[in-house]
């Protein structure tokens, strides 16, 4: 056993779990094991194994955990930061590493910290720092000035906070206090395999969107818009890819703009099934309003997919600067269909431009570059205390 303890505290493990910071941290746990690390995964996801020599524990099963109920409640959040506090009174690492969200749970790691006053570090990864714009329109005024004010003070609560992308580095740097560190890592990329399957399909219209059915991807408008691109003769078909609360209301807005022949769900799939529908797609539709990093836009870029993104404040994944040609300025229906078309109308060439993307740019954004340095930072800090 190394004499480093890590714990990656999560509340939903990858692949019960499907999503982008589940796939990140699943991989950020197995990578650190070779690297002499002693990992644990904490987990609310009722996984409680050994996979890949990383200790998954369930911290605490209750009924308002997220993975269950499907979206964050004030009440989960609670629940979960409580489960957290208990198993971390009995249990000792050198290092937590955390994600940023949903906040509450790095203010019970604090607690502890306090209450057994010992040293282990709190390290919290930041893919985004959400504007007070985003938590207004998502909770209301009073809701959202309190959102965003936990988030203020959550930053500088942690020892070490850990970003990626250069917006979010500047926000974090204004709320830096003195003596806590703030590492900027490469990027989350993973290594493409050369034999990895790439789009192949110029006859194709198709499209789909991936990620959780949830009011932050914004579902609704892909709706509206395969109703808009149907007006102008579009024949493709678009599959909604994952799972989420919004599905009944997606089913029920189906049903209106009487869309059934043409709209899909597979919910759960694996890699294959899900890059299979991905390859024979045109183009990925993620009209996500907040987006922390967009590690499925760098999945479907591997597989010479572009993606048509919304610009925004909130919106981190068109920092990446994959296909500039498809990132629209507003989430107006007709200036989606337009980038829809202009994806058809340049094929070949927007897929090259993927290719061409993931070859010359993502090895400065590598995930493993980004792993080497978390582990000499903590060996470092360890060998110092």
């Amino acid at each position: 056993m190394s004499d480093i303890k890590v714990a990656i505290v999560y509340e939903t493990v990858f692949p019960e779990f499907k999503g982008g910071v589940e796939r990140w941290f699943q991989y950020l746990a197995s990578e650190l094991v070779p690297e002499g690390f002693d990992v644990f995964y904490l987990n609310t996801n009722e996984v409680a194994e050994i996979r890949e020599k990383v200790t998954f524990v369930d911290v605490g099963k209750t009924k308002y955990s997220f993975h269950l109920t499907g979206k964050r409640t004030i009440r989960g959040t609670l629940s979960y930061a409580l489960a957290l506090f208990r198993y971390l009174l009995k249990n000792d690492f050198d290092f937590l590493y955390m994600s940023s969200f949903p906040f509450l749970h790095i203010w019970a790691a604090k607690l502890v910290r306090v209450f057994k006053r010992k040293k282990f570090k709190i390290v919290v990864e930041w893919f985004e720092f959400p504007s007070f714009k985003f938590w207004n329109r998502e909770f209301g005024l009073k809701k959202g000035w309190a959102g965003y004010a936990i988030q203020e003070f959550t930053a500088r609560l942690s020892d070490v906070n850990v970003t990626y992308l250069e917006s979010t580095q500047s926000q974090l740097s204004k709320r830096n206090s003195k003596g806590k560190t703030l590492l900027k890592l490469p990027g989350i990329c993973p290594t493409i395999s050369d034999n990895t399957p790439i789009y192949n399909n110029s006859d194709s219209v198709d499209l789909c969107q991936i990620g959780r059915l949830i009011p932050d991807k914004n579902p609704l408008i892909s709706l509206d818009l395969v109703n808009e691109l149907i007006r102008h003769g579009w024949k493709g078909r678009f599959t909604f890819i994952g799972s989420g609360p919004m599905k009944e209301e997606l089913l029920k807005r189906i049903s209106e703009l009487n869309l059934q022949t043409r709209v899909f769900f597979l919910e759960n799939p694996d890699d294959k099934s899900k890059n299979l529908i991905l390859q024979n797609s045109v183009a990925l539709v993620h009209p996500s309003i907040r987006e922390g990093y967009g590690l499925v836009i760098i999945e479907a870029a591997a597989l010479g997919v572009p993606a048509i993104l919304i610009r925004g404040e909130d919106n981190k994944s068109t920092e990446l600067g994959i296909s500039p040609s498809l990132i629209a300025e507003s989430g107006d229906v007709s200036t989606l269909a337009a980038c829809v078309f202009e994806a058809i109308r340049n094929q070949l060439t927007l897929s090259e431009e993927c290719l061409r993307w993931i070859t010359e740019v993502s090895p400065k954004m590598s995930a493993a570059v980004s792993i080497s340095e978390i582990a000499n930072f903590m060996r470092m800090i360890k060998e110092e205390a």
